[in-house]
């Protein structure tokens, strides 16, 4: 397989794994649906760019692989002048499209980040992205991306990338247990009958045969933890404690995920 052939395959593949999972994406997703969660994430995304002078208010924000609209209400909440959503699945963006806060200027657009690149140059100071870097064939290429659209002075802020070269404690697997157990990370379309039946067999997860997952997590195909990539050429990556159930953070503070932000 040629390189082109190769970035061609791993849009394909996250294109159809996104379409796939878009219709119960925002009751799948905690730091989404589960208000307490969705406030931590909030509030580290807010804190970074304080702690960088940026200000969210009047400001145009653009999310980067934005599926539902992962980060729209936290523009709505900031009183941002206008959001807009990029994704390459045609699924998600129909889902955030019927799913706009009225109290902000909203648009999506279906469409690959090299080619939106191209045509944005130094058009946005905000730019948010969450569980998006691994999706990417080159992680120094989809910085450099961008860092093109960025204006000078703008922020990148993603969160939620996760370190797979680190093993789970047993609170992070019961935490993950539970989550399952209450319907997030796509299990809202099964009966509680089966997702019982699911983790007494110790099968979480049984994937679409017809995806290959290995192009879809395409980073996480080999250890992945942005502290030793090269993403510490073009910004800084913030460890920190993330859990779908908050309350875990009382028992065990692992620096389980990782936040990267990078400055123009």
């Amino acid at each position: 397989m040629t390189e082109k052939e190769l970035k061609q395959k791993i849009l394909e593949e996250n294109s159809k794994a996104h379409d796939n999972c878009a219709p119960y994406h925002i009751a799948a997703v905690p730091y989404i649906s589960r208000k307490s969660v969705r406030n931590f994430i909030w509030n580290l995304i807010t804190k970074v760019a304080k702690k960088n002078n940026i200000s969210f208010k009047n400001k145009d924000i653009l999310e980067v692989g934005c599926g539902t609209g992962t980060f729209v209400k936290l523009a709505a909440r900031e009183k941002s002048n206008s959001y807009f959503g990029i994704d390459i699945s045609e699924k998600m963006i129909e889902v955030a499209n019927n799913t706009k806060p009225k109290n902000i200027k909203v648009n999506y657009s279906v469409v690959d980040l090299e080619i939106f690149s191209k045509n944005n140059k130094d058009k946005y100071g905000i730019i948010l992205a969450s569980s998006f870097l691994h999706h990417l064939y080159d992680l120094e290429a989809g910085l450099k991306q961008i860092n093109n659209i960025l204006k000078d002075g703008g922020i990148f802020i993603c969160t939620h990338e996760v370190n797979s070269g680190r093993g789970s404690t047993k609170i992070e697997s019961l935490d993950l247990k539970l989550s399952m157990l209450f319907g997030n990370h796509g299990y809202k379309k099964f009966s509680i009958s089966e997702r019982l039946k699911r983790l007494s067999s110790g099968i979480l997860y049984s994937p679409n045969k017809d995806i290959n997952y290995n192009y879809v997590d395409y980073q996480l195909t080999k250890p992945y933890n942005l502290e030793n990539s090269v993403a510490t050429k073009y910004g800084e990556v913030i460890p920190y404690c993330y859990y779908n159930f908050n309350f875990f953070k009382l028992f065990s503070r692992p620096k389980n995920h990782q936040c990267f932000v990078m400055k123009k």
